[in-house]
């Protein structure tokens, strides 16, 4: 008989929701759902994005207080699930972490000039970036304003995943400013990174 499990991960800072979610799709069984209460929009996207690249159908529903997920498990999702690194012959898996809207030390100009130049030439490497990360002031670059915007468009239309970290969106008052890719979070991101068989940093 399937059950129905509750999490309440309201007021809870970044990546706990997600990581409490997963917890609970650990201990799932085929058919069993997982209704997780949220209270912001970016917590929303990160438990429905996870629960979805676990194989879960998931329905959101709008509530006074909030958001409430509800996830129906397809298939267990075994303890530490994440991608597996790329075998030998394949593809190496590219991670880009970006903690910084320039590069390098001394002249700012001369740092938003190269990070520019960076971004554009990301698209037309060997092998191409699987997904960017940004974090810390790096959010500046996909967020409304920035200079780079049309690299990282280029880039996400040739298929690489943009992730910023809500987080960091949040302290610098970005949160609705972002224009590409889509609004990540910690857990996300150390998963992308522990996962790379490369990560480039600018």
């Amino acid at each position: 008989m399937s059950e129905t499990v509750v999490v309440d991960a309201r007021g809870l800072a970044c990546p706990m929701p997600v990581i409490k979610a997963k917890k609970a799709l650990e201990a799932a069984r085929p058919g069993d759902r997982i209704e997780v209460m949220v209270d912001g929009e970016a917590a929303r996207d990160n438990v429905s994005r996870m629960a979805k690249t676990a194989g879960c159908a998931v329905e959101v529903r709008p509530e006074a207080m909030g958001f409430r997920l509800r996830i129906t498990v397809g298939a267990p999702l075994a303890a530490g699930t994440a991608p597996a690194a790329s075998c030998p012959g394949e593809t190496p898996r590219v991670v880009v972490y970006v903690n910084s809207d320039k590069v390098g030390h001394g002249s700012d100009e001369l740092g938003g000039i190269l990070m520019k130049a960076f971004l554009q030439t990301l698209k037309d490497v060997s092998p191409r970036p699987e997904k960017a990360v940004f974090v810390n002031s790096g959010v500046f670059l996909t967020t409304e304003g920035s200079p780079a915007l049309p690299a990282l468009r280029a880039l996400e239309a040739a298929g690489v995943g943009i992730h910023s970290c809500g987080t960091c969106l949040d302290y610098y008052k970005l949160l609705d400013k972002v224009q590409v890719g889509v609004v990540s979070n910690m857990f996300e991101i150390v998963t992308f990174l522990a996962n790379a068989d490369r990560v480039l940093k600018p």
